[in-house]
């Protein structure tokens, strides 16, 4: 969802990215920040980042991935009786940057999964409400949808998930027109 006009791109911004060849910054985003919440999808973060990869073959691009803490983000569910067979099939992921470090990011993707449903997002819900008035864009996978929802930014906006999880999505945000 695009957030309203800001300041366009700086040189000191593109100073401060360090040495790019591609085209200048001015042409669009450059650096893309993707949340880390306990329990998120593998391919909410992992698909889109296949694709943004490959669009940085072809121009300068940053990536951060933003974590509570530098520790490594499980995506082992977090309520036990979704893994029914004791599972240790979920693979972590270390951030490259914690909330406090707040890079300066144009673009924040949101990961869904069951990450939507844990109970405890208060560290994800106040990045999200501190980063989004910088932001170029916002953007939000299946049922991340619920966790920007959560924190306010999508309050008067239109928006939508995945609608298997629709009716548990929705009351996360009573005032985003779903």
């Amino acid at each position: 969802m695009p957030n309203p006009p800001s300041t366009p791109f700086s040189n000191t911004h593109q100073h401060r990215q360090g040495n790019n060849t591609g085209p200048s910054p001015k042409d669009g985003p450059r650096h893309y920040g993707f949340l880390l919440p306990p329990s998120f999808s593998v391919l909410d973060v992992f698909g889109p980042l296949e694709i943004f990869q490959a669009l940085s073959r072809q121009t300068y691009l940053e990536l951060s991935l933003l974590g509570r803490t530098l520790d490594p983000v499980s995506t082992k569910p977090f309520n036990p009786a979704t893994n029914k067979f004791n599972s240790s099939f979920f693979p972590t992921v270390p951030p490259t940057h914690s909330y406090a470090d707040n890079p300066p990011i144009d673009v924040l993707v949101i990961p869904g999964g069951a990450a939507a449903r844990n109970p405890d997002l208060k560290p994800e819900i106040e990045y999200i409400k501190k980063v989004f008035p910088q932001l170029k864009y916002l953007v939000t996978i299946c049922t991340g949808a619920g966790i920007a929802a959560q924190s306010g930014v999508l309050d008067g906006h239109r928006a939508t998930t995945n609608k298997a999880a629709w009716n548990t999505i929705m009351p996360m945000g009573p005032n985003v027109k779903w």
